[in-house]
């Protein structure tokens, strides 16, 4: 189920998915958002093609890759990871989509080579850094404890061999042999009753992260609320349900060789049996909606004007009208723009009301914002739908200047069972914080409604003029963050992390995985993309909190019994050890044989495999174990 997989052109066997690791020199493999590139390859195609190259280069904003650019000869100051037609292995597709060639694989790869050179390891989670405190502890009192020991018998007997013999035992009665056994068992059976909870856990000490875990952060769409989106209504600026706006919309779905959201889906199930007759429309360029974007544009050939009329009112809004639409012969060319309301407000001039493009005043504008931001307070998500006409020289990037057509409100209810298990969760000593991109009054409305205190909601934009220690303030007392870039959910979370908090991050999307990398401990749902599959720790095969909340019950289940051995078998130790060496001192003869203390540690220690299977009160459930300091889920 965390296999990693890639999609494959052979001859003779069509397109398939087969292993990474199965690919060879010479496969040709298809890659849109999502995907993780499986090895380096040469572009043959590509469509607004952009590649997150951090785990190579570092840089944090993703970069443009063309099948039509040239590699650069002889130039030796440009590095490799520059090249626009090339791609590298672990690299991840933000957006566009792409074919390509293999060229290298595995060692052979630039990210097989780095890996050899460089052995980067993971930062040690705060469990491995008590395991090994714990060890340096029990070296230090043994590396003072034995020599003592030996030296009172010696001096006490006079028979140094069997002080020696004393000694050596003391070292072992001290040591919890079974320590590292004790804690693989109770890993492992706790992953495998996470497992048959719908739970997968890829790293063993992902586990007790998990546990520990006292601020999960969490997007909304998919997570909190159903992700079943549905088309409540396509209407014009006017007001009135338009099938113009819809048709509109639905070419922004168009775009070839993209990975399908939600938002399309329902504006193609809206759309209908029309949906599947495309043979008038030629798309001639396109760039699908991304987080950063914000927005759909794609540019249209149609073969034939389309001149529908309002479904009240009958005002003809087509693409004939004042919106204007570039003719030659019988074909018209438009380009169309889909996105949210900040981000297509500012684009647009005009706005097609009554049949006639009016100009967009800042009045008229005013009274829009609002309109949208009303629909956004009653749980609507909001699109507007703007186009333009276009010229042979137009290009995507041109989508200013636009129409505005009309709008698409669209709903996406809260779980039936979120708001139960949240609350489950701050009665857990949880604190459940909603990062979103989107609208900051449709964030409030679905965690007022789940329980999430909503009384203030910070955007993206007030994050910008924030420092790091204002933001640090707001984290204690804001639960609520909308309108976030990818980059604004990792520093989120790498702040709540230096205050002090062990915070998970469950998400499911490209922009989810800086947040992720940022976490101590990342999750995810099998449905994922697969460059989020890989970055997660825990996968979850249900999406759903309710799911998430039984695996950390039984993290801090499996935490705690592991925190039972420890405690039992350094205070056993440590007790019977120090008795000894007390009764030595004062006896004329060794109190207990050395292959008697080695004999009733290793029966001791036997005794101890049974503690995985034991049971755990309630009580120590309620928070996460070892008192980590966490936010107040009322505050």
């Amino acid at each position: 189920m965390v296999s990693t997989t890639a999609t494959v052109r052979r001859v003779g066997a069509g397109e398939r998915q087969i292993p990474s690791e199965e690919l060879v020199v010479g496969d040709i493999v298809t890659l849109s958002v999502g995907d993780t590139v499986p090895a380096d390859c040469k572009l043959l195609e590509s469509r607004d093609l952009r590649i997150a190259q951090g785990a190579l280069t570092g840089e944090s904003m993703p970069v443009r890759k063309d099948a039509a650019a040239l590699l650069a000869a002889g130039d030796r100051d440009t590095a490799l990871t520059d090249a626009a037609c090339l791609v590298f292995m672990g690299t991840t597709v933000i957006s566009g989509s792409a074919l390509a060639v293999v060229i290298a694989t595995g060692r052979s790869a630039l990210f097989g080579g780095l890996s050899r050179a460089f052995q980067w390891q993971r930062p040690r989670t705060r469990f491995e850094r008590g395991m090994n405190s714990t060890s340096w502890m029990l070296m230090a009192f043994t590396a003072v404890t034995v020599p003592v020991s030996m030296l009172v018998t010696g001096i006490a007997g006079g028979d140094w061999l069997q002080a020696l013999l004393f000694g050596v035992s003391v070292a072992v009665g001290l040591t919890p042999e079974m320590l590292p056994l004790i804690v693989t068992v109770c890993l492992s059976r706790g992953a495998r009753t996470m497992a048959s909870g719908k739970a997968i856990v890829r790293r063993l000490d992902a586990i007790e992260a998990l546990g520990g875990m006292d601020v999960l952060c969490v997007d909304k769409t998919g997570t909190l609320t159903s992700g079943v989106i549905k088309l409540d209504r396509a209407q014009s600026m006017s007001g009135l349900n338009s099938s113009y706006v819809l048709h509109a919309a639905w070419l922004t779905t168009l775009i070839p060789h993209t990975t399908s959201n939600p938002w399309d889906d329902a504006i193609v199930a809206a759309e209908g049996d029309s949906a599947n007759d495309t043979g008038d429309v030629q798309v001639e360029g396109g760039t699908p909606f991304d987080p950063i974007r914000r927005r759909a544009t794609v540019i249209v050939a149609k073969s034939h004007h389309r001149a529908d009329r309002e479904h009240t009112g009958g005002s003809d809004i087509s693409e004939t009208s004042g919106a204007g639409a570039g003719t030659s012969g019988n074909v018209s060319r438009i380009m169309v723009v889909k996105g949210a309301v900040s981000e297509m407000l500012p684009r647009c001039d005009t706005v097609m009301r009554n049949g006639t493009a009016e100009p967009l005043t800042d009045r008229l504008r005013g009274t829009y914002e609002r309109l949208m931001a009303d629909k956004a307070t009653h749980g609507y998500r909001v699109l507007l739908v703007a186009q333009r006409s276009v010229t042979d020289q137009t290009t995507v990037q041109d989508d200013r200047a636009l129409t505005l057509l009309g709008y698409l409100t669209f709903l996406d209810l809260p779980k039936p069972d979120a708001a139960d298990t949240i609350a489950h969760m701050h009665n857990a000593g949880i604190t459940v914080t909603m990062l979103t991109g989107d609208e900051p009054q449709v964030a409030r409305t679905v965690a007022r409604k789940v329980g999430i205190n909503a009384r203030r909601v910070v955007t993206g934009r007030t994050l910008d003029d924030m420092t790091d220690t204002a933001l640090g303030t707001e984290l204690r007392r804001v639960n609520v963050f909308a309108k976030l870039t990818p980059e604004h959910k990792a520093r989120i979370v790498s702040l709540l992390r230096r205050e002090g908090h062990c915070v998970g991050y469950m998400g499911d999307g490209v922009n989810d995985l800086p947040a992720m990398h940022a976490s101590e401990i990342a999750i995810s749902a099998s449905t994922g993309s697969e460059a989020v599959r890989q970055s997660a720790d825990v996968m979850l095969t249900h999406k759903n909190l309710d799911v998430l909340l039984r695996g950390i019950t039984q993290s801090r289940r499996t935490c705690v019994n592991m925190m039972k051995y420890i405690k039992l078998a350094l205070s056993s130790n440590f007790g019977n050890i120090i008795s000894v060496m007390i009764a030595g001192a004062f006896l004329p003869f060794v109190p207990m044989a050395p292959v008697q203390m080695v004999l009733l540690n290793l029966i001791y220690d036997l005794a101890c495999l049974a503690i995985p299977w034991d049971r755990v009160d309630g009580d120590v459930l309620r928070s996460p174990p070892g008192g980590t300091r966490r936010l107040s889920p009322g505050s």
